[in-house]
């Protein structure tokens, strides 16, 4: 970190500003700071598309509001030593290396403060991804389709996160209390 020498914030700022300014700037950077870090810590060359306005939701069902990036991935980018990386769309869960594509980030905001990315390079990376705003909505478990959605997925216990296709089939994204998974309903599009 750089420091400034010889100056402080207070000998920069103009002599005719009021102190609810300096309070109002001070507040606005540290919020910058902790927005950024939580964002950067996903790893090298990860990018978060949406840093300032993250889906939230309760996602692992401990609680405590969870928050939910969109991700841009390049292929040189590596996650975090304190980050999982998931392919809930693989059976095996096996993931294939970093393309140019998107991937999703969830900080749960318990005690531990766990980051997981998600990544699917055939999934995240149809057309649909590429629309705004992103095909992505939170299932709230007090919302009016949460009990729906539970008469199919039995193991569905926090929010979950819901994601439109290509067929216009929409899937769920959740947390079934040992890592995220996808239900994908038996319909015709």
């Amino acid at each position: 970190m750089k420091t400034m020498t010889g100056r402080t914030l207070l000998s920069i700022i103009k002599p005719g500003w009021k102190a609810i300014r300096i309070v109002l700037l001070c507040v606005g950077l540290l919020a910058g700071m902790v927005n950024q870090g939580a964002c950067e810590n996903f790893g090298t060359g990860i990018v978060a598309i949406n840093p300032e306005k993250p889906y939230v939701g309760d996602f692992n069902g401990d609680g405590i509001a969870d928050n939910l990036f969109l991700l841009e991935l390049r292929g040189s980018s590596r996650i975090s030593d304190d980050s999982v990386l998931i392919n809930p769309w693989s059976s095996g869960g096996n993931v294939q290396p970093f393309d140019e594509s998107l991937g999703l980030g969830i900080v749960h905001g318990g005690k531990q403060g766990t980051k997981t990315v998600l990544y699917d390079p055939d999934f995240l990376s149809t057309p649909i991804w590429k629309e705004t705003p992103a095909p992505v909505s939170v299932l709230k478990r007090e919302s009016e389709d949460y009990p729906v959605w539970k008469k199919s997925v039995s193991d569905l216990d926090g929010d979950a996160i819901v994601l439109e296709t290509e067929a216009g089939i929409d899937i769920l994204l959740y947390f079934n209390g040992t890592t995220y998974t996808i239900f994908w309903p038996q319909e015709e599009p």
